[in-house]
C-alpha cells in the first residue's frame, strides 16, 4: 500500500504541474505543485526510489505540456521527453542528498538553489537547451502578475514559485506535528506575504506604464496553416502561401498601419531566400509590391534564409565550392528590401540544431533542418527595434514636414 501512495504522490506533483501551465485557467495551482514531491521525500529513504518517482512526475509533466514535438519527430519526441525528465530529477537528487547531509534548512535552500542553477543551465547553449518548462514561464497568460520580470527575468518567477512551495510544505509539516500553534500562524502569515507582495509590486508597475494616444497602429497576422503542411501540395505553393498573407493583411491594413508582424518562417521556400538579393527574387515581387501600397509601414517576419560566406564557418555547409549559412531568422522589410536581420540564437534541439555528440541520429531530423550544424544562429543580440523607431521617427518628421510648407 504505501507503495501505491508513494506512485501517488509523484503522479499528482506531474499532474499538478501540467493543470498549472499555459493556457490553463489553474495557474496558482503552481504555487503547491511540488508539495506532493517533498512529501514524497520524506517517506522514501532510497535515493535511488526516490529518483525514479520523481522521474514519474517529471516524465508526466514533460509529456503533458509538450506532446506537440511529437508532431515533428516521434523518435525526437520520445528522446526529447526521456532526456528532459531525466535532467530535471538531477536537482532533486541533490536536495536529497544535501538534506539528508547538512540539515532540513540547508536541504531545501539547496533544493532551490540547485533547481534555479538547472535552470539557467538550461537557457545557455550547450545544444540540448530546453527552456520551455522554465517555471517562471508559468505566469504566460497572466502578464500583469509580473511586471517585476523586467527586473529579474523568469528566474524571478521560479524562486517565487519555490519558496512558495517550500513554505506551503512546512505549513503541511508544522501542522502535522503541533497542529494550530502560535508558529504554524507565523508561517502561515509568511506564506501569504510572500504569495501576495508580487502581486501589489505588478499592480505598481502596471499604473506606471506610459500610454499614449497614438493614431498609429499595429497588425498582427497568422494564417491558419498546418505548418507540416505550409508548402504541400494539400496547401499549395510558396506563392500561395504569401498571396494568402497579403490578402488576410489587407483587410486590416490603412495608411495609420506602422507595423505588420508575420509569423516565424512566414517566407519559406523549399531552398530558401538569399538575403542579399531579397528584391531580385522573383517569388518576392508580389511582397514589396504590396509593401510599396503602404510606405508608412514596416513589415516583421519570419525568414527561412541563407547567406554566402568569405570561408568556412562552423555553421555553414559545402555547394558546388562555395560556403552557405542557412537561418531559421526574421527580417525587418519595406518597399526598398530588408533594413535589419536577426538569425534566430536559441535553436530547438531536434529540430533545429543537433549538438555534435549526437551527430548520429541526424538523419532523423533532416527535413527540418536539426542536423548537426543545420541551422546558423547569431551569438550577439540585436535589437531591431531601434530600427524601426528611427524610421517611425523620419516618418513622422516628415508628416510634420509635409503639414507645415
Amino acid at each position: 500500500m504505501n507503495r501505491f501512495t508513494n506512485l501517488f504522490l509523484a503522479i499528482a506533483s506531474g499532474l499538478l504541474l501540467f493543470a498549472a501551465w499555459p493556457v490553463s485557467p489553474l495557474t496558482l495551482l503552481i504555487f503547491v505543485a511540488w508539495t506532493p514531491l517533498l512529501w514524497l521525500e520524506t517517506k522514501v529513504e532510497s535515493r535511488k526510489k526516490f529518483f525514479w518517482l520523481t522521474y514519474v512526475t517529471m516524465f508526466i509533466w514533460n509529456v503533458a505540456t509538450t506532446w506537440w514535438i511529437w508532431n515533428a519527430s516521434a523518435p525526437g519526441a520520445v528522446a526529447a521527453f526521456l532526456a528532459n525528465s531525466l535532467l530535471m530529477c538531477v536537482p532533486w537528487l541533490g536536495f536529497k542528498i544535501a538534506k539528508k547531509r547538512f540539515g532540513t534548512t540547508i536541504g531545501y535552500l539547496s533544493l532551490i538553489a540547485f533547481w534555479m542553477c538547472f535552470e539557467f543551465i538550461h537557457l545557455q547553449d550547450w545544444g540540448l537547451s530546453w527552456p520551455w518548462l522554465t517555471l517562471g514561464n508559468v505566469f504566460a497568460s497572466h502578464p500583469e502578475w509580473i511586471q517585476w520580470y523586467e527586473y529579474t527575468g523568469t528566474s524571478g518567477g521560479t524562486l517565487w514559485i519555490m519558496l512558495s512551495n517550500v513554505l506551503v510544505y512546512a505549513l503541511f509539516t508544522e501542522y502535522q506535528k503541533n497542529g494550530r500553534s502560535a508558529v504554524y500562524f507565523k508561517q502561515i502569515l509568511g506564506w501569504l506575504l510572500l504569495l501576495i507582495i508580487p502581486f501589489f509590486i505588478a499592480k505598481k508597475l502596471n499604473k506606471n506604464i506610459i500610454s499614449t494616444n497614438s493614431d498609429k497602429n499595429i497588425v498582427v497576422v497568422q494564417p491558419n496553416i498546418d505548418p507540416y503542411e505550409k508548402v504541400s501540395e494539400q496547401t499549395g505553393s510558396f506563392e500561395n502561401q504569401l498571396q494568402r498573407l497579403i490578402s488576410t493583411t489587407e483587410k486590416q491594413v490603412d495608411s495609420n498601419t506602422a507595423l505588420i508582424l508575420w509569423p516565424e518562417t512566414a517566407l519559406y521556400t523549399a531552398s530558401r531566400i538569399d538575403e542579399a538579393s531579397l528584391k531580385e527574387n522573383y517569388f518576392l515581387h508580389p511582397l514589396f509590391g504590396f509593401l510599396k501600397k503602404y510606405p508608412t509601414a514596416t513589415l516583421f517576419t519570419g525568414i527561412e534564409s541563407f547567406k554566402e560566406m568569405t570561408s568556412k564557418t562552423k555553421y555553414s555547409q559545402e555547394f558546388n565550392g562555395h560556403f552557405y549559412e542557412s537561418y531559421n531568422g526574421s527580417a525587418l522589410l519595406d518597399s526598398n528590401g530588408a533594413s535589419a536581420f536577426y538569425h534566430k540564437s536559441m535553436l530547438v534541439p531536434g529540430v533545429e540544431t543537433l549538438p555534435w555528440f549526437l551527430k548520429f541520429i541526424d538523419k532523423w531530423f533532416e527535413k527540418f533542418g536539426g542536423t548537426t550544424a543545420g541551422y546558423a544562429k547569431q551569438d550577439e543580440r540585436t535589437v531591431l527595434i531601434e530600427k524601426m523607431v528611427s524610421r517611425l521617427l523620419l516618418l513622422f518628421v516628415m508628416k510634420v514636414s509635409t503639414a507645415t510648407s
